[in-house]
This record gives C-alpha cells, structure tokens and sequence, in this order.
C-alpha cells in the first residue's frame, strides 16, 4: 500500500506539472506533465498555490471549492458540482492571506473530502 500523499491516475486531458486537476470524485495537483489518457501521478496532500476567483478576499480556514466551469478556486461554492477541496492558508511567512486583486491564493489540499 502507500501513505497517499500522491496518487497514480489516468488524464482525461493533457496536463502540466503544477496544475489543479480533478478525475471523478478525486482531486489534487500534477506532479508530471502528462498527455491525454497516460497514468500520471496526482499530488492530493500540501499546500499549493492554486488559481483563483480574482475578487474574492480570502480568510485563513475558509473553505475552498473548484469552481468546474471557471476552472479557479473559490471560497463560496458556484453549484452543486463544484468539490470542497481543501482550506485557505496564509502564504509564506505564514502570516499573511493574498491581496486582492490576486490571480492565486494557497489552498492546504485535504484528500479525505
């Protein structure tokens, strides 16, 4: 078996390491660069600093959904499709949460929603 801090999953799209990806009902960050229909490994633990929802003000704790149609994070979910994905955290030095307008904002990815 494995801890699961990454996972090995088949792209349904081509993707680039670092980018947000979401395969069913599992979600997490490409480790690799990946075409379409490969197996690929799936980060789905850490913090990453992620796209998002360029208005939005971000408080530390809040919860972070992917908004599907947008391909972005938000912290007020859009729809019912739209997956809880992890928690706002402050970014490095850890004390601080991103001034808007900000294009990106760092999400601790919990694996277990």
């Amino acid at each position: 078996m494995q801890e699961g801090n990454a996972i090995y999953v088949t792209s349904g799209s081509d993707v680039v390491s670092g980018q947000f990806v979401l395969v069913e009902n599992i979600h997490g960050v490409a480790a690799v660069d990946a075409k379409a229909g490969t197996v690929f490994a799936l980060w789905t633990r850490g913090v990453y600093n992620l796209p998002k929802t360029q208005t939005e003000t971000w408080h530390q704790g809040d919860y972070i959904y992917w908004d599907v149609s947008a391909a972005k994070c938000t912290n007020a979910a859009q729809t019912s499709g739209d997956p809880l994905i992890g928690v706002a955290v402050a970014a490095p030095p850890y004390t601080s949460m991103p001034q808007n307008p900000s294009d990106y904002g760092n999400v601790r990815l919990n694996p277990s929603f």
